[in-house]
């Protein structure tokens, strides 16, 4: 099972980032923005998707997604509240 690891040094403009595995997430604040379903978004989640054993920079594929402050908790991983796949 692969650990959660904290990468936020790697991306100092997110409020969060974690490492698992191939996969990365990356938390940002952005201007308000209307998502599809019509709710307000002020945060940017991006799920990035690596090659086996590379670097949080080598990028194989990478997906967006909007949310709302209240719906990410901060002191949770991202990996725990949202689902990849």
């Amino acid at each position: 099972m692969d650990n959660v690891i904290d990468v936020i040094e790697e991306f100092p403009d997110a409020l969060k980032a974690e490492h698992k595995g191939d996969n990365t997430l990356i938390l940002r604040k952005i201007s308000s923005m209307k998502r599809i379903d019509g709710k307000m978004a002020c945060r940017e989640l991006e799920y990035r998707w690596h090659r086996p054993n590379e670097d949080v920079h080598s990028v194989q594929g990478n997906e967006y997604s909007y949310w709302q402050a209240k719906e990410l908790d901060l002191n949770k991983s991202l990996f725990d509240q949202v689902n990849l796949f």
